[in-house]
């Protein structure tokens, strides 16, 4: 009964996002004959090939193996749809976006894919903001979104996405703050983490390097060409907006 339901599972999400039977088996590196059998309910994947499914599909692991309420489910895809892609847009028009999806998502706010939108959201606003007055009002759902996420989700990927953002938002205070200098080593606390994350997949460390070392992290949370750009490149922008509203 089990195989059958996350047989058919795995057929229906795949062909929902337009993928073939092979395209998936090269994703999960198996054969085009073992994702025929997991989908005909003759195997059932082991633990580690169901994660990789729930990569794949972007769903729940419970979604994944018909434990999921469908309406809840439903819902969730429905906001993947309506909220996922960014545009360039004003802040204002960012906002009233946002508004609108806390209200769509009220009943599932707590669930991982929703709070990766959110950040998504957020982060989107961030890149948009217009003046000082909007600036502080999108770090501080920043900081309160990704401290949610860091206190109750265990997903590795949207947690390194969360402290990517609260690095940016400490190192954003402003120099006149007595917090400044203590939330730039707080900043530099997160931006360890992200490091140590895979968040940038296309930094890959010198060959022979232990990623891991306290030398070699700080090495790297100094390095200007990697998190000017990475990490701290808006600071320069936030500046420029700065001088432009005095």
């Amino acid at each position: 009964m089990l195989c059958n339901r996350i047989g058919s599972n795995i057929k229906s999400l795949r062909q929902e996002i337009g993928m073939t039977q092979s395209q998936l088996a090269d994703r999960l590196y198996v054969s085009h004959q073992m994702i025929s059998r997991y989908e005909n309910g003759s195997t059932l994947p082991d633990i580690t090939t169901l994660i990789k499914l729930c990569e794949v599909f972007q769903v729940s692991l419970d979604c994944l193996c018909g434990l999921e309420d469908s309406s809840k489910a439903a819902l969730i895809k429905q906001l993947i749809e309506a909220y996922s892609s960014k545009n360039d847009s004003s802040f204002s028009v960012l906002q009233k976006e946002y508004e609108s999806f806390l209200k769509d998502a009220e009943t599932v706010l707590l669930d991982d894919r929703v709070l990766r939108i959110q950040l998504s959201l957020l982060e989107n606003m961030h890149n948009n903001i217009e003046n000082d007055r909007q600036h502080r009002v999108v770090n501080e759902l920043i900081f309160e979104c990704a401290s949610r996420v860091l206190d109750l989700s265990r997903d590795d990927e949207l947690r390194s996405y969360a402290n990517y953002l609260m690095a940016i938002y400490y190192w954003e205070t402003p120099f006149d703050s007595p917090d400044h200098a203590k939330n730039q080593v707080l900043s530099k606390s997160y931006a360890k983490k992200v490091l140590l994350s895979t968040y940038f997949p296309e930094y890959t460390p010198p060959m022979g390097e232990d990623i891991r070392s306290e030398e070699y992290l700080n090495t790297q949370i100094n390095n200007a060409e990697f998190f000017e750009k990475k990490l701290y490149g808006i600071k320069k922008r936030l500046k420029s907006i700065h001088e432009k509203t005095d």
